[in-house]
């Protein structure tokens, strides 16, 4: 199949993940407390994603290892894979933790944009690390990318203040790059993990859902107030809806949305996929816009006709930059 289609499915797909993300974490009194049965659940399904699908035995020398079949143990499993895709998974739970961290009390359509404009730097690295060239236009286009970050990140309502503060919103703005960065690094070790033979795509997706999710828990277990709170959701069985929305969201959406991008990333080149991939943005801030006319204030969105306009703008300036990446 094209990758060009299945990323693009992905990007559709996880376009309203982040967005249910959101709404989750308006249940909460603290970030903690969705984060951390976030990671439960990705860890959970990851564990059960690795367990039935088991090591690809197209090799004779590595075994197939699966709940389903005799558990076999050999000394030439594929380690070399194998790390790659745990420090994939690492990174991309790192990253997730710090963007969930902003989303709890920042604009989804504001905040996910920045975080997803990782193009810039897989397109870099990969550059350095697996010899993909970049021509002139593209750099063009990683300023494009970067003025749309800029321009979401500024208050209409201060456009006259030049104070930093103002224009990129105090640290967020660079916690959010340094997770774009992260999310970047996660694509180039989840590629590299291809350039061996022995794990199939659905395996490296659960190994990264594993090893990220853990991340995700681990970083928000710590937090004493979400663990009650969590707990307190938990012995109530309520609200309903939030656990419903979790399930729909990290069972079923992501792992979706993430198996497609990890096998569009098996077959595609990384800068090229990474720039398809970041077109989730447009979705999410579409998404974001057009719940926020029918069910008023869902997400908290500000959606005057400026606001709207200035975030459809500035999507499309890293859409359009990323897209430029990976054509010219």
């Amino acid at each position: 199949m094209n990758w060009v289609f299945i990323t693009l499915i992905s990007a559709v797909i996880l376009g309203s993940l982040n967005l249910i993300d959101k709404k989750c974490h308006q249940y909460c009194k603290y970030p903690g407390t969705y984060m951390m049965l976030c990671g439960f659940t990705h860890a959970s399904f990851g564990i059960v994603c690795m367990a039935i699908i088991g090591f690809s035995n197209s090799i004779p020398e590595i075994y197939y290892v699966s709940i389903f079949d005799n558990i076999l143990i050999s000394l030439n499993l594929p380690t070399k894979p194998l790390l790659y895709a745990l420090l994939s998974g690492g990174t991309l739970g790192f990253a997730v933790y710090l963007t969930q961290k902003i989303l709890f009390s920042g604009e989804v359509s504001r905040t996910m944009p920045i975080a997803q404009a990782y193009p810039i730097f897989s397109s870099l690295l990969a550059a350095m690390f697996l010899n993909e060239i970049m021509s002139s236009l593209q750099w063009i286009c990683i300023l494009v990318t970067v003025l749309g970050c800029i321009l979401l990140t500024i208050k209409l309502d201060k456009i006259t203040s030049f104070s930093p503060g103002v224009i990129f919103k105090e640290k967020s703005f660079y916690i959010l790059i340094f997770s774009s960065l992260l999310f970047a690094i996660s694509f180039i070790f989840g590629k590299l993990a291809f350039s061996y033979e022995g794990l199939s795509a659905l395996y490296i997706h659960g190994v990264r859902a594993t090893c990220g999710g853990v991340i995700l828990f681990l970083g928000s277990i710590r937090s004493s107030p979400a663990r009650s709170e969590l707990f307190s959701f938990i012995r109530q069985g309520k609200p309903k809806s939030f656990f419903f929305l979790n399930a729909l969201n990290n069972i079923v959406i992501a792992q979706v949305g993430f198996a497609l991008m990890i096998w569009g990333l098996e077959l595609g080149p990384v800068s090229l996929v990474t720039a398809l991939s970041s077109t989730r943005t447009l979705f999410t801030v579409i998404f974001s816009i057009v719940l926020g006319l029918v069910w008023k204030g869902a997400l908290g969105e500000i959606n005057t006709n400026r606001d709207m306009s200035l975030k459809i703008v500035s999507t499309l300036l890293i859409v359009a930059g990323v897209a430029g990446i990976s054509l010219f």
